[in-house]
């Protein structure tokens, strides 16, 4: 499995990875959402999305992408943004907007 640094940012993995990502910023409060969302590009549609409303001790987002998760997404080039909605407003906040990563080929799936 690999885990990623705490501000969230993923540079590449490979596909049928088991990634753990955790994003911390302002330590996020009960009744917080938390958005996870990978495209192709800013222009397409999303191919799936993470809502976190559970939090660490330290207030962080802790999302994890399972093996299904990242060979669904095949080899190539994406993006992905990470939204707020905190409970104070229900509206909400861009806190990475776009972000490229790159999904490459694993190099044997059973070792």
């Amino acid at each position: 499995m690999q885990t990623k640094g705490e501000t969230g940012l993923i540079a590449d993995i490979a596909t049928g990875d088991s990634v753990r990502v955790s994003v911390k910023g302002r330590p996020f409060e009960e009744g917080d959402t938390v958005l996870f969302a990978i495209r192709p590009d800013m222009e397409s549609e999303k191919l799936f999305e993470i809502a976190v409303t559970e939090f660490d001790d330290e207030g962080g987002a802790i999302f994890q992408f399972h093996p299904e998760d990242t060979a669904a997404l095949g080899v190539g080039e994406f993006v992905y943004g990470i939204n707020l909605i905190p409970v104070e407003t229900g509206e909400p906040m861009v806190l990475i907007r776009e972000a490229p990563f790159q999904v490459r080929g694993a190099v044997a799936s059973d070792w």
